[in-house]
């Protein structure tokens, strides 16, 4: 190909549509995770951000010649409705810029939308039908002069803009000089894209077998009360109250839920019997209850109020214990789910405390006995495959 055709994303992105979808995206709390949440990574693209990226700088910008070269396909033949298809490959499958302006409005009026709002599952969970994927080729070939384009991304990081090439069946090369980003890029790419649902036996095996270890591994440091299932462990960091070096938990705010007719909220208490407390305990509050204590947080806009002779903590001391290692953490509230899948808080027990002790006692023991190989020279340690899709 002498002359490069003139690309989609020259012409239009839809900016507003990736930046709604892609905040969902990092919203979403479920069983079937975007892949950013399957590992640690500190550079996580969003999939419908990759995938509106890799469409747009591959696809040619609408032309009547391009409609010409199609006649009779529909998502072809004006602009708009070239938009359209594209919004449909990314999986943005609705309005997502008219959805957030009505929920918008319903947070505004306390007002709860049905479903989600948008109509839609979030764009990430979509994946397009046969007969967009084989359209989109056919574009891709025919723009390309008779081969599929070729995706490369020698720095792909988490790997988004590969896992979302290989999604919409695209030739996509790939790598990067972090061995753990190359590791995440064979695990979570190119292997599925080889082998598809083949690996779907092997899969669940070996993935109950790991569930089953890691379980048996975790269960002491996790103790769960009779009928309960822990979602969350709810902390506070903490530094000692500058003037008797008692536990102060720096929070901004002690609600846990406001909804309406279900509110829950903690009480820092710091006296039992009149005997003053080392470190704080505290209540879960709910009810009538709430009215009758104070819920005034001990930290806003970077500085604090010591809850015990209710002086000011300022930043800069806040700052300085954080700097000299000695802020610490503090388990205030367990959100759980019971039996019959209503969600709750219970306060902290002793068993929670016991398990948080045997856990960082662990935790040092097992630091204390890893041992990293680092290149004498200090360099990075070569990978010796690049992934190829």
């Amino acid at each position: 190909m002498t002359d490069r055709p003139r690309l989609l994303i020259e012409d239009w992105l839809p900016v507003r549509e990736l930046g709604i979808e892609s905040r969902r995206e990092r919203a979403a709390a479920s069983a079937l995770p975007p892949l950013s949440f399957l590992h640690i990574w500190w550079a996580r693209r969003p999939l419908v951000a990759s995938a509106g990226v890799v469409l747009a700088g591959l696809l040619p910008a609408w032309s009547a010649e391009l409609a010409a070269a199609m006649p009779d396909i529909e998502p072809l033949q004006s602009e708009q409705a070239y938009h359209a298809w594209l919004l449909r490959l990314i999986g943005i499958w609705g309005d997502p810029i008219s959805a957030r302006a009505a929920i918008d409005r319903a947070n505004a009026e306390d007002r709860k939308l049905k479903g989600n709002g948008y109509g839609y599952k979030q764009a990430f969970r979509n994946s397009p039908g046969r007969a967009d994927l084989d359209l989109l080729h056919a574009v891709l070939r025919h723009t390309w002069e008779g081969d599929l384009p070729l995706v490369a991304d020698p720095t792909a990081g988490g790997g988004s803009i590969p896992f979302t090439a290989a999604r919409l069946g695209i030739p996509v090369h790939a790598n990067d000089l972090n061995s753990v980003a190359a590791a995440i890029l064979r695990a979570g790419v190119e292997i599925p894209a080889r082998y598809g649902r083949d690996l779907l036996p092997r899969l669940e095996k070996w993935g109950k077998i790991l569930i089953g270890r890691i379980q048996d591994r975790l269960r002491p440091y996790f103790p769960l009360e009779q009928g309960e299932n822990v979602i969350a462990y709810i902390w506070a960091h903490t530094v000692p109250c500058p003037r008797s070096g008692r536990t102060v938990p720096l929070v901004t705010d002690w609600w846990l839920r406001k909804e309406s007719g279900r509110e829950v909220a903690v009480r820092l208490v710091t006296k039992v019997s009149g005997t003053e407390l080392r470190e704080p305990r505290f209540d879960i509050l709910r009810g009538a209850e709430l009215s009758r204590y104070d819920l005034t947080p001990t930290m806003s806009r970077g500085s604090a109020v010591s809850p015990y002779d209710h002086l000011a903590i300022e930043g800069s001391y806040i700052k300085a214990e954080a700097q000299a290692k000695r802020m610490g953490q503090l388990l205030y509230a367990v959100a759980i789910r019971r039996r019959d899948g209503t969600r709750d808080f219970r306060t902290p027990t002793q068993r929670d405390i016991d398990a948080i002790d045997a856990a960082s006692k662990e935790l040092d023991r097992m630091r204390a006995d890893v041992s990293i190989q680092v290149p004498a020279d200090g360099g990075v340690v070569p990978m010796p495959w690049a992934l190829r899709v």
